[in-house]
């Protein structure tokens, strides 16, 4: 069977000199270290790693929680994921358990932001045989590209998909024994996280198949069969029915939440940190710059198919781009856009682009090429750093906090106070996922976020908990949430004491009715 190689002859792809391979091998450790700097730049500050700084990562802490106070994930409670994210945080969720919270995912965010560095030094690692300057490229990109720095610094599922994708493209590249095993392994570990991996769990079962035969397709799909159904089928068989439908039914039924191809496109922007900048350039016009990127990436693709190779003869950077191409479509057509599910792109694309870079024949190209290219990413990495900023003292808020009853507020905000565990101890209401409403009503497909606000059943679920609540923690536009009843019954039973950061902190008074 054909082994998937370089153009033979290639410059670009033969092993480097010795001299090569010193500046390839200082280039990855460069790449590595930028990329723990900008990483852990944002916990500088007293407490920044103990503030809430997204909404899922509170959504699937909070879910492990539940699950190790005996709730079972789909059966008990809604969480809209397969359980691996429930089963990766279980140790960090052990130690907030000892400590605070905010201390276990902290824990959490730091394994993030090393996953963060390891997914920069494998793209390093990859495109190391293509010389120094690729490697300052793909895996300078991917060292200091602004959204996947942040998605990279608390507990998201796309830095853990982009890991295991990049170690099976690296037991394969490189031909180790075992490629097909550890390549299916680590994509059952992406596909229990998160069904997107379907693509990259297809993809490369297809370099499998031409780069080692059929057999070792066999052990691929059932390496990453055992080991997406060990942790899986536990939860499957607990209720079908229910993890069937919130993972499956409700992730393809969801409405959108209105992002057009520009604004996805213009979340990759290099200036994204720098308003001024964003302003001088229409996003229009952004969005097409970036646009340009994936068919960059798809050159050597498209070059495989103008001299008719078959799949078993494309080259490396061919099926990267590949993936590339793959991963782009699905977020252009994906119904719901976040910023933090560019990052999942982000991996393939600096691996094409860095190898787009040492593929250029003329030295003197290439280094106008890797100059143009560092100056992009010195303003990146500016950027990443001028986002830093201080945050509110997660230990004032737990503090005011300890000693409550029952706490509301979102799941986020719950795990900076340290409260998930005391309500559910207390029985107060109290959901995972609120927002999953949103994703599980008979309407859902045509539900807008306005629309899911507006409804009678989320009006119901949001008042239950501060109906049962001696206290509240919650922003301005979250306490506009409730309709207007209930937002003068809310007024009536609970006083204010101040703020912490942009949360209100709202106690009901000894005296105070009942709402």
């Amino acid at each position: 069977m054909a082994a998937m190689t370089s153009r033979p002859g290639d410059a670009m792809t033969a092993a480097p000199s010795r001299r090569a391979g010193h500046a390839a091998v200082i280039a990855v450790v460069t790449t590595g270290v930028v990329a723990l700097i900008v990483r852990t730049a944002a916990f500088v500050f007293p407490e920044s790693i103990l503030w809430m700084r997204e909404n899922d990562d509170g959504v699937m802490f909070a879910g492990t929680i539940a699950m190790l106070h005996g709730l079972a994930p789909y059966a008990d409670f809604d969480f809209v994921h397969p359980p691996g994210s429930l089963l990766t945080l279980t140790p960090f969720a052990l130690l907030g358990a000892g400590t605070t919270e905010a201390v276990g995912l902290a824990g959490a965010r730091l394994l993030t932001v090393a996953v963060g560095v390891a997914n920069t030094v494998l793209i390093g690692l990859l495109l190391r045989r293509f010389g120094a300057s690729a490697v300052l490229i793909g895996g300078g990109l991917y060292a200091v590209w602004g959204t996947a720095v942040v998605t990279e610094q608390t507990y998201l599922l796309e830095p853990y998909l982009n890991l295991f994708l990049l170690v099976a493209l690296f037991a394969i590249t490189f031909r180790w024994r075992f490629a097909p095993f550890i390549a299916g392994a680590s994509l059952g570990l992406a596909l229990a996280s998160k069904y997107w991996a379907v693509v990259d769990v297809v993809i490369v079962g297809w370099m499998i198949w031409v780069a080692f035969g059929r057999a070792a397709f066999a052990r691929y799909v059932a390496a990453g069969a055992v080991t997406a159904g060990l942790l899986a089928l536990p939860f499957l068989f607990r209720d079908p029915g229910a993890m069937w439908s919130l993972t499956v039914t409700a992730q393809l039924e969801r409405g959108g939440n209105e992002v057009d191809l520009a604004e996805r496109a213009d979340v990759f922007s290099p200036y994204l940190a720098f308003p001024t900048l964003r302003e001088l350039i229409p996003t229009a016009a952004s969005a097409l710059g970036v646009a340009l990127l994936p068919l960059v990436a798809a050159l050597p693709l498209i070059e495989m198919g103008r001299a008719r190779r078959r799949p078993g003869a494309w080259s490396d950077e061919a099926w990267w781009g590949l993936i590339t191409l793959a991963h782009a479509i699905l977020l252009a057509v994906a119904s719901m856009f976040f910023y933090h599910y560019a990052a999942w792109l982000m991996a393939p694309l600096a691996l094409s682009l860095g190898a787009a870079v040492g593929r250029l024949r003329r030295a003197r190209v290439r280094h106008l090429v890797l100059a143009g290219g560092l100056v992009i990413l010195m303003l990146m990495a500016a950027g990443d750093l001028v986002r830093v900023r201080p945050t509110p003292s997660a230990t004032q808020l737990q503090e005011w906090a300890a000693g409550r009853e029952c706490v509301a507020g979102m799941p986020s905000t719950l795990v900076a106070a340290d409260r998930v565990g005391a309500d559910l101890d207390h029985g107060c209401p109290m959901d995972v996922d609120p927002l999953s409403l949103g994703m599980t009503l008979p309407n859902a497909g045509s539900l807008s976020h306005r629309g899911l606000i507006e409804s009678d059943e989320w009006q119901a679920r949001w008042w239950s908990y501060i109906e049962g609540a001696d206290a509240a923690v919650i922003t301005p536009g979250q306490r506009e949430w409730l309709s207007p009843t209930h937002a003068a019954e809310f007024e009536a039973a609970f006083v204010q004491d101040g703020t912490i950061g942009d949360h209100e902190l709202w106690r009901r008074p000894a005296d105070a009715p009942a709402p």
